[in-house]
């Protein structure tokens, strides 16, 4: 895979990133998409030449390997997720209750059971699939029928964004829009709140990825906040009014991407230059981000392995990042109080809180402060807007 992108950029189309402090260091394409207008909202995919990205006015494209295509989804209704059991069981939801599934040949509607928008899908198996949305919508199928499921019953929330879990007796779901960012979670029986921060409030959007008994919180709201958990207990990693965190995936707890844009009408607007395309990433220590200069949020990511990233977002934004760990990047102390708490988010700059409680004023955003940020920013080159 990456010998293919390496030696045919160009004949593939791809446009080629350059890494400004190391050139050869790590290697981003931005892959050339059959559509047009189209923001994507969601990536998955079983292998490197087997994925598939949805988005608006229905759109459904897949990759082969080779070259992305368009495929025939019947719907013209906004698609916001994607998941699959498999190559020949792939799931999408979107608006107005869609909910569509691909059997390896074709894209069908299946039926559901109300008209409210769908934000996520996710499930174990064939027989066991999972679909979240507005005003906590959650529904379950067994392989036959789709069917209400009890959701979280006092929620100070009223939009479900994200769903994921290992077993039926162990599942999270994120949310917001009104209320604080919220985590709730199912024991097979009943649903508790397990983590809610009031600090990062009515989030327009979260997103949830985990693994083994760790697991990663990100929510886009006015204060943005990153969480996670460590199979004991839910901390506070970051929050920022200047990035808006849109999705979250890896493929370890060390190896985990996240992904949106900066947020240049925040206030007080971030310093210039900002980077609608973010991306962050978090090796279990540190985190490494990288500015790309180019004008479309992401709002997507899939990690196939550690070296096959994908990511989409709006205006056809599809990118591949290959994984190569940087070499010459730059390095910055963070420095550190001694305060155990941060209970106010101050106006500029964005303020950094670390899973140990200890905070640091930096534009810059950091998962530990005992370790180093390394700030990896990028240009593109050769994009026509």
């Amino acid at each position: 895979m990456q010998s293919l992108f390496r030696s045919n950029v160009f004949i593939l189309s791809f446009l080629f990133v350059e890494l400004l402090f190391n050139p050869a260091s790590a290697f981003f394409y931005e892959m050339e998409s059959p559509t047009e207008y189209v923001d994507f909202n969601d990536v998955w995919g079983t292998a490197a030449d087997d994925v598939f990205a949805v988005g608006t006015g229905g759109t459904i494209v897949h990759y082969d390997g080779e070259q992305w295509s368009l495929m025939e989804s019947r719907t013209t209704r906004c698609l916001n997720a994607v998941w699959g059991v498999s190559a020949s069981d792939v799931y999408a939801v979107g608006n107005n209750g869609t909910i569509l599934h691909y059997n390896g040949n074709i894209w069908e509607s299946m039926i559901g059971k109300n008209d409210q928008d769908l934000s996520d899908i996710w499930g174990l198996s064939p027989e066991e699939v999972y679909a979240v949305g507005e005003n906590l919508s959650l529904f379950r199928y067994d392989g036959a029928d789709w069917s209400f499921m009890n959701g979280p019953s006092e929620a100070p929330i009223d939009e479900l964004h994200s769903i994921w879990g290992t077993s039926s007796d162990n599942i999270y779901v994120s949310g917001g829009k009104v209320g604080p960012s919220t985590v709730f979670h199912y024991n097979g029986t009943e649903w508790e709140t397990v983590y809610s921060n009031s600090d990062s409030y009515s989030p327009t959007w979260s997103s949830l990825w985990g693994t083994g008994s760790f697991m990663f919180a990100v929510f886009y709201s006015e204060v943005s906040l990153i969480a996670y958990y460590d199979g004991l207990d839910w901390q506070k990693i970051l929050m920022t009014r200047h990035t808006a965190f849109n999705a979250v995936h890896g493929t370890a707890y060390d190896d985990v991407y996240i992904a949106g844009s900066d947020r240049p009408w925040a206030t007080p607007p971030p310093e210039p230059p900002y980077s609608w395309s973010m991306l962050y990433h978090f090796d279990g220590n540190y985190t490494k981000r990288f500015d790309m200069q180019a004008e479309e949020n992401f709002n997507g990511v899939w990690c196939i392995s550690s070296t096959e990233i994908f990511l989409v977002g709006d205006d056809n934004n599809i990118v591949f990042y290959d994984g190569n760990p940087e070499t010459n990047s730059t390095t910055t102390s963070i420095p550190t109080t001694t305060s155990t708490t941060t209970t106010t988010i101050p106006d500029n700059p964005c303020i950094i809180e670390s899973i140990l409680g200890e905070s640091s004023n930096k534009t810059d955003m950091v998962l530990n402060p005992n370790e180093s940020d390394r700030v990896i920013p990028f240009k593109m080159t050769g994009k026509s807007h």
